[in-house]
């Protein structure tokens, strides 16, 4: 691969992926930390669905399912954004194939 398409092909996935290369690194031993952990608290414990759910009042129920709704969307925008990006690094590569 020359260096023009390997720099054309590191570009466009840097767009689709949200330059991901350039995030900060936490301490040595750790993985990068992506933008959503510097602004999310971890509200795992806010997600979980008890498995009784007659000790819950409807307003609770009401917001956990608001949260979940909520944590649906933004997976399914992630997952969208790497779909995409998949898909131009899919048509980058089969093109020079051809």
């Amino acid at each position: 691969m020359t260096v023009a398409l390997a720099s054309t092909a590191v570009r466009i996935l840097s767009r689709s992926l949200g330059d991901l290369s350039m995030r900060p690194l936490l301490k040595m031993g750790t993985s990068a930390m992506n933008d959503d952990d510097e602004r999310r608290p971890n509200q795992t414990r806010d997600l979980i669905v008890p498995s009784r759910l007659d000790n819950l009042s409807v307003d609770e129920m009401t917001s956990l399912r608001n949260r979940l709704q909520a944590e649906i969307a933004r997976l399914e925008q992630e997952i969208d954004r790497r779909a995409e990006a998949r898909r131009a690094a899919d048509a980058l590569f089969k093109q020079r194939a051809d």
